[in-house]
């Protein structure tokens, strides 16, 4: 069950305009992990900042929380998405936007950015841990490369489901820990942090509420 990249912008794109409402229904934890994960591992400036998979910009708009970076390049392969995102910071001129697939994106790239974040990006594509890895090399050295990921460890021992269906046949894959820490290391990357965490309230039906992580990676500096 693989996730067309061509449905993956049919939903977003059709979900744009309410997706940052929508995501109050079920809430999804990922962000105020992101605000953990900055308090913990405090960045003092950014130049440059990369935000793949970017969508409406919420996740830029946790890291100026912390920091303010002088660019900020947004990636998201839903024009609709990249929109609400212009709309929401007034189309400021920090702000570039890149209307792209994110695998396609960091395998085309070679700049490489002061802080890399990608959050709720990676569980959509069946070859994320290729996708992390490729992503290393668009870290300046000393940087850091925050995401998020799906885990398929569960709370009882055995295993989650490793491919969840979503709506219009989309797919979410998952992942576990160990791999995403070998992913990152393969990049040239350090594994500074590796945080699981309950993702959302448990739904009807379900034995335990899923699982995310959360990762603080860092490029060695020279």
């Amino acid at each position: 069950m693989a996730s067309h990249p061509d449905k993956i912008t049919e939903y977003f794109d059709s979900h744009a305009e309410t997706y940052d409402e929508g995501g109050a229904s079920v809430r999804w934890m990922g962000g105020e992990m992101l605000r953990v994960i900055l308090r913990s591992h405090p960045i003092v400036s950014v130049h440059s900042m990369l935000d793949l998979a970017a969508g409406t910009g919420n996740a830029t708009k946790v890291v100026e929380e912390f920091v303010r970076p002088r660019h900020i390049t947004t990636v998201d392969g839903s024009q609709g998405m990249l929109d609400q995102l212009a709309e929401k910071y007034n189309h400021d001129p920090r702000i570039s936007l890149v209307h792209r697939a994110v695998g396609a994106f960091v395998a085309e790239s070679n700049k490489q950015h002061d802080l890399v974040v990608c959050v709720a990006g990676f569980p959509f594509m069946e070859d994320q841990l290729q996708v992390i890895t490729d992503t290393g090399r668009l870290v300046k050295p000393g940087g850091p490369f925050v995401f998020t990921y799906d885990s398929h460890v569960y709370f009882h021992s055995e295993q989650a489901e490793r491919t969840v269906s979503f709506p219009l046949g989309l797919a979410v894959y998952r992942q576990s820990p160990g791999e995403i820490d070998k992913a990152v290391q393969a990049g040239g990357l350090e594994v500074i942090e590796n945080l699981q965490f309950i993702a959302r309230d448990k739904q009807e039906g379900e034995r335990d509420p899923p699982i995310s992580g959360i990762v603080m990676a860092q490029k060695p500096k020279l």
